[in-house]
């Protein structure tokens, strides 16, 4: 038995070593869990959410308690700042196992060790922990699988020592492969759009392209579940190079264009798919008069040691290469990732990208350029995707948000989105053709009824689609056929989602409105007989999974139904565009309104991946925050016509001195018409404007910057 020394204390003169709040929730979740029973836990941390730090403020939280731990990595690189970091901020001296570095002391609490120099060699004994780096391939090696089963003794429920395993992109290439088998539980850091809106990862911008190659002739290696080397080698020749170096000389012209910055440049990393496609695409980025050096996996250390220096500087502006640096490469500078090659796994998809993703000085975006079609076939690589420890029977297409291409700037964007969150192009509204549906009708029906049903739906659907008002349906169907229809073949004509149908009311509320105004009482009565018929089943399904979720709690029966009843009545109500915005009533200003849609997507984001809900979902819930920006932009529109009457009528009522009358022609338009209308006067009509509205001191008057003098700002009082 190898004797350890137990430190009585950790050195309190180091620096403060300092976790973000996530971090430390991610560590106590690992500790709650542990200390709950289980023996191995997976630990999800994107790249930039801080590994290196969380895994050894854990180690000091063991050597605290007199513990051993074993840190396993693939990386020297990661060995070399483990070791650092845990000198420096706790005084920790751990030991190294690795070949390079000599006989490694086992008496000391913290063992650092490549995973290769585990292979032959005695295993450090009396470990409470073992953490696993990049574990979503390095746990499915021989190697370590032989580290569990001697330190667990092959009985996981008997073991002794604790498994963590780390990973950013914890996902099989191989559908039957999953990690039930080695992890019993997960905790997850923020994905990674989440740490870009916290400022912890460079803002990403995606350029996809799709036709470049052809993707028919790719096949899958059914050993790795990921491309066959020999499709890729077709496809991705020396004409795909041509192309990839075109298209992103046109990307940096038009981003010079863009930013008035001729010498618009990018630090970027090209992933090719063999060494044939890297070295042709290397000689064609110099031939264009790009600083381009070549990385490959006979490249030497001392020429890696050099190459890597040359990009830093920046000396090296294109570093291309063949797998080499999906793993363990960082440097913070690069903000361009060029994917010159089709990838069937997510995980290394997404690994390829966030090695642009890392923060540093002067930075301000990433680039990430796709030329074979990738983010439309396994998504946009910030997005998040589920973690399942255990192989999922669905379909991963079903986790991914389809794309878009944003026409102002050539992004790639989620297609549900409205406002390109790059160059804040707004999409004109797409009216979306309706059709009819089967709808959920369970009746038995005559071919008589079924004739007479059909009927009903095509008058309905047809009028829908038309715009024309509905009043009359029922009375139609009465003189056509004799009879009322049951309320039951209204049921789901034109709307039968059961996910996001609250979007569908709001969507069925404004066809309604749009020719029967809401004041007179028999409207509204039509307006929620129309509400209640079209979505029976969905509120029926809603009241429901309500009640459900109540079930077991204090709550009485009747005051379940209570809450239920008042969810409903909610869901089924009109909701003004501010209202759906956030807003309590109509803001002044449509930046405000671009602002507020952009908290409601990020916030319906994150609920999303807190509760495991599919891309449908999140979608159908940002189909609402669409209706109301719609609804919105057309609210702030400039009317020419009606700025035009406005403007002739404040003009004529200052002119005879009427300014009372003026202002209320003011405040009976938007704020931008009154902007454009303060424009149009003439200096002297301004002048006695100010002057009547000097002289009001009552109310107060809402401020807004503007060109022209200060008393000139008081024309835009709130209406």
């Amino acid at each position: 038995m190898i004797q350890v020394l137990v430190p009585e204390i950790l050195p309190e003169t180091k620096p403060e070593f300092k976790l973000r709040d996530y971090q430390e929730r991610a560590i106590a979740q690992i500790h709650e869990l542990f200390k709950s029973g289980l023996i191995s836990v997976l630990l999800y941390a994107p790249t930039g959410a801080g590994k290196t730090a969380m895994s050894s403020q854990i180690i000091a939280d063991y050597v605290r308690q007199g513990k051993r731990v074993l840190f396993i990595v693939h990386r020297t690189k990661l060995v070399t700042q483990t070791q650092a970091t845990l000198q420096k901020y706790f005084g920790i001296s751990a030991s190294v196992i690795w070949a390079d570095k000599g006989k490694p002391d086992y008496s000391k609490l913290v063992q650092l060790a490549m995973l290769q120099s585990l292979n032959r060699r005695q295993l450090p004994p009396d470990i409470d922990l073992v953490i696993l780096d990049e574990c979503h391939t390095s746990s499915y090696y021989k190697t370590y699988q032989r580290i569990v089963n001697h330190y667990s003794g092959g009985v996981w429920a008997i073991s002794q020592t604790q498994f963590l395993g780390l990973t950013a992109t914890p996902w099989r290439s191989k559908k039957q492969e999953g990690y039930c088998h080695l992890f019993q539980g997960v905790v997850k850091a923020p994905y990674p759009q989440r740490l870009i809106d916290m400022g912890h990862l460079s803002r990403a911008r995606q350029f996809g392209y799709v036709g470049l190659i052809d993707e028919s002739k790719l096949e899958v290696d059914s050993s790795t579940g990921e491309f066959t080397e020999s499709s890729m080698a077709e496809v991705c020749d020396s004409t795909l190079n041509s192309e990839i170096v075109l298209r992103y000389c046109d990307l940096l012209k038009a981003a010079a264009l863009r930013y008035r910055d001729p010498e618009s440049k990018r630090k970027a990393i090209a992933f090719c798919a063999n060494v044939k496609q890297a070295k042709d695409l290397t000689l064609q980025f110099l031939e264009a008069g790009f600083e381009a050096e070549l990385i490959v996996g006979d490249t030497s250390q001392d020429d890696r040691n050099v190459i890597f220096e040359n990009f830093a500087s920046g000396k090296t502006r294109i570093l291309i290469s063949v797998g080499v640096l999906c793993e363990g490469f960082d440097e913070p500078s690069a903000d361009c990732v060029l994917i010159c090659r089709p990838v069937k796994s997510r995980a290394l998809f997404i690994q390829m990208a966030g090695r642009g993703l890392r923060i540093s000085s002067g930075k301000e975006d990433c680039w990430i350029i796709d030329y074979c079609g990738n983010i439309r076939r396994l998504g946009i690589p910030t997005q998040e995707y589920p973690i399942n420890l255990c192989p999922s029977p669905g379909n991963p297409e079903e986790d991914i948000i389809s794309t878009k291409t944003c026409p102002n700037c050539g992004e790639a964007i989620y297609a549900f989105l409205m406002i390109c969150p790059h160059c804040g192009y707004v999409f004109p509204d797409e009216k979306k053709k309706k059709v009819a549906k089967r709808g959920k009708l369970e009746e038995i029906l005559t071919p008589e009824q079924k004739k007479h049903y059909h009927y009903l739906k095509n008058l309905i659907v047809d009028m829908y689609n038309k715009e024309a008002p509905n009043q009359d349906i029922d009375l139609c169907f009465q003189k056509k056929w004799g009879y009322a229809a049951p309320d039951d073949w209204y049921d789901s004509v034109l709307f039968d989602e059961k996910h996001g149908w609250e979007v569908d009311v709001q969507v069925y509320y404004r066809y309604l409105l749009s020719f029967l105004p809401s004041s007179a009482p028999q409207n509204r009565e039509w307006i929620n007989k129309c509400i209640q018929r079209e979505f029976k089943t969905a509120i029926a399904w809603a009241r429901e999974n309500f009640t459900a979720s109540y079930s077991g709690t204090s709550f009485t029966p009747d005051e379940i139904n209570q809450v239920v009843d008042a969810r409903i009545k909610d869901l089924t109500s009109y909701q003004s565009w501010w209202r759906i915005l956030g807003f309590e009533k109509e803001p002044p200003d449509l930046t405000l309104v671009y602002d507020a849609y952009w908290r409601c997507v990020r916030a319906c984001e994150s609920f999303s991946s807190l509760n495991k809900q599919k891309p449908k979902v999140l979608t159908r819930r940002v189909d609402l925050y669409n209706l109301a920006l719609e609804q919105a932009c057309q609210r702030f529109q400039l009317s020419s016509k009606i700025i035009t009457q406005t403007f002739f009528a404040i003009k004529q009522a200052i002119s005879s001195g009427d300014f009372a009358t003026a202002q209320r022609y003011a405040n009976s338009v938007t704020l931008i018409a009154k902007e454009t209308i303060w424009g149009m006067l003439d200096a002297t009509e301004r002048v006695l404007f100010n002057r009547y509205l000097r002289s009001e001191v009552t109310k107060p008057l809402t401020v807004i910057k503007h060109s022209y003098t200060d008393y000139g700002k008081r024309f835009y009082k709130e209406g």
